[in-house]
């Protein structure tokens, strides 16, 4: 665990148990975001993260920003008001997230994000897609090609969600009917 890795214990995601979102269509709402992207970035990267689980489950999930969003994403530091562990500064968790239905996302703000894979950041995109799992009900995997793996590595492909997650998903949900997210729809309480 030297390594940068999400803050959701094992044992306790174990312990509380897989769950799931009822309905079919949910939204997000981002309340803050790290300082390194633009919100216009924040949100885009966010919604591609959203519909790397969405396109293989029946589930529609848009951003909200006029409505009380099923899922609120946040970026903070050290102590952030949250009940379910704080951050540690840079290299160490990188985020954490809440199981169905709770649907809170928080991302360390100290960490130093980026959109790349390289260069010694921290890709944004590829922590949202996990963090989004746990968010979604899916507990870690000991597997290193899983998006879902505890510690962050930076060579991870996940612009196509890994087979071994995709299966993870439609476990819980079901596979897609050709639904998903719709991008052309940038906010759904509209």
């Amino acid at each position: 665990m030297n390594r940068p890795h999400c803050g959701n214990a094992d044992f306790q995601l174990a312990r509380m148990g897989m769950g799931k979102w009822s309905g079919s269509s949910l939204t997000w709402s981002l309340r803050s975001h790290p300082q390194q992207l633009s919100r216009e970035r924040a949100l885009a990267l966010i919604q591609k993260a959203f519909d790397a689980w969405s396109v293989h489950i029946p589930l529609q999930i848009k951003a909200c920003s006029t409505c009380k969003a099923d899922f609120t994403i946040e970026a903070g530091s050290y102590q952030h008001g949250c009940n379910g562990g704080s951050f540690d500064g840079p290299n160490g968790v990188l985020a954490h997230a809440f199981l169905p239905t709770d649907g809170r996302i928080h991302f360390d703000a100290d960490e130093p994000w980026t959109e790349e894979s390289n260069g010694g950041g921290i890709n944004f995109y590829s922590v949202a897609v996990h963090e989004i799992g746990h968010a979604l009900g899916l507990n870690h995997n000991n597997n290193q090609n899983s998006i879902m793996f505890p510690s962050y590595i930076p060579s991870l492909n996940v612009h196509t969600l890994p087979d071994i997650d995709r299966r993870s998903i439609q476990e819980v949900y079901g596979a897609s009917n050709g639904g998903g997210s719709n991008p052309s729809e940038p906010d759904a309480c509209k």
